[in-house]
């Protein structure tokens, strides 16, 4: 175990990393950016995540008592910088190294979407209350401004001491990103179109290998539906309504409903030959 010196009782959120280093099998933890020390670790606990535990000792056996938020895996060990420079910031999920994220932005259900292209779809277990949600998380949304025109020189002197309509238009966008896989399991589909208000967006908008999609929108929409068209398929949602949007929104997962039905004749040997009997 590992003893840091900070006080996390106090009701507040706080910010926990932990970094693994297989070469010297060690875990090293964080907390709210500042170093707390390490503890010796099998090798095979560093590096098997194929089915891990958020707020649970051993499994399913002792239970964290409190709120969980904002969890990433990083396929490399973050230094100490990386790890103060973002932890107060949303991330889009592009970010380099970035292998999963669940940012706990769904605020109903009992299922958590991974935003980070792991596609790996986890379960809250044990709570079944949409009230238990929290929204009180205190992060950054971070996207960038483009203003029209970047500069303006005005001239002040001691006759001049103000100058009014000195005016600037933001012409931001804000990315909206998502996914578009086959129902019920991680592979994605490349080349499906989105659709704004069911229009073709320009330049159109199409999920790329990953199944990743990005949609620009006007700071200050609300009510926009996207969608997605591929062929005759048939997703859930149909389409998803765009809240106000004052920052960058993630996790905006479409599922393909559709099936095929394979059918075609079995043959080998003499007609009428069972397969497998000697021919």
């Amino acid at each position: 175990p590992i003893s840091g010196t900070g006080n996390v009782v106090d009701d507040q959120w706080h910010h926990w990393a932990m970094t693994g280093d297989i070469s010297t099998d060690t875990v090293s933890a964080y907390l709210d950016g500042e170093y707390q020390g390490y503890t010796l670790v099998g090798g095979d606990t560093i590096s098997d995540l194929s089915r891990p535990f958020f707020g649970a000792y051993q499994g399913e056996g002792q239970w964290f008592n409190g709120f969980l938020d904002e969890m990433r895996v990083w396929d490399d060990a973050r230094t100490q910088d990386q790890i103060s420079g973002t932890m107060n910031q949303v991330l889009t999920g592009d970010e380099l190294g970035l292998r999963n994220y669940w940012n706990f932005n769904e605020g109903e259900s009992t299922v958590v979407n991974d935003h980070g292209g792991g596609l790996v779809t986890g379960e809250i277990i044990g709570m079944d209350d949409d009230d238990a949600w929290s929204l009180t998380i205190p992060l950054d949304e971070v996207f960038e401004h483009y203003y029209d025109p970047e500069s303006r020189q005005v001239t002040l002197n001691y006759s001049n001491t103000s100058v009014d309509l000195v005016n600037f238009t933001d012409n931001s966008l804000i990315p909206v990103t998502g996914y578009v896989r086959y129902n019920n399991t991680s592979c994605v589909i490349e080349g499906a179109e989105i659709l704004l208000d069911f229009e073709s967006i320009v330049p159109p908008v199409y999920t790329d290998s990953e199944g990743k999609f990005t949609v620009d929108i006007e700071p200050g929409s609300s009510g926009d539906l996207i969608s997605v068209s591929y062929g005759d398929h048939e997703f859930t949602p149909a389409y998803i309504e765009l809240p106000l949007l004052t920052g960058p929104l993630t996790g905006q997962y479409f599922d393909d409903l559709t099936t095929r039905t394979a059918s075609g004749t079995v043959g080998g040997g003499t007609c009428g030959v069972p397969l497998g009997d000697n021919i």
